[in-house]
């Protein structure tokens, strides 16, 4: 009996702590969303760290060009995540203030999921999705944004083609400041 009791302590002791642990609610598969775009460059990076890559970088400032070979590093990674991400769309926040539409393209085997923006208010306002029917691997994702104000507005485009190119272009204007007009470019194979 003096045995028990210490268990019997613990036990309760044990059981008690358990029962205080906050409850998670798992996400309802059933609640279907928008295209991640954070989740598929994640991916894209799973694929990819640890594998040596050499890219082509072209940058355009206004005119001016300039070249260089760049590796594709965790840092620069996380450099192009900063233009992408702010376009993901897959928070059930987003449900219903786009227009989807779906087009086959049989000439091209591909597939393109097209996501339109209801209200110009919304930073993504355009995105496309090419999805080749064969192997339903991404393509290629296009992303067209905007920021807009009484005295500023800056709208980017955003091109992704999985170990081919990555493109961000970006147009700013202010009431304030000479109009600026910015384009990098990531060639693979270098």
């Amino acid at each position: 009996m003096k045995v028990l009791k210490p268990i019997i302590f613990l036990l309760i002791i044990v059981l008690s702590f358990t029962n205080c642990k906050s409850k998670v609610t798992p996400k309802d598969p059933n609640v279907e969303t928008y295209f991640s775009i954070k989740q598929f460059l994640d991916d894209q990076w799973e694929n990819r760290k640890g594998i040596p890559y050499t890219l082509l970088k072209i940058s355009t400032f206004n005119g001016k060009m300039d070249s260089s070979i760049v590796g594709l590093d965790s840092i620069l990674w996380q450099g192009i995540r900063t233009k992408f991400d702010p376009a993901d769309i897959s928070s059930t926040e987003f449900l219903g203030q786009y227009d989807f539409n779906s087009f086959e393209e049989k000439e091209m085997d591909l597939t393109t999921l097209h996501y339109q923006a209801k209200n110009k208010d919304l930073f993504m306002q355009v995105m496309n999705i090419d999805i080749d029917d064969f192997t339903n691997r991404i393509r290629s994702v296009y992303i067209e944004t905007s920021k807009e104000n009484a005295i500023y507005k800056k709208t980017e485009k955003l091109l992704f083609v999985p170990d081919n190119l990555i493109q961000i272009q970006e147009f700013e204007k202010s009431m304030v400041s000479p109009a600026k007009n910015m384009k990098i470019s990531y060639r693979f194979d270098y």
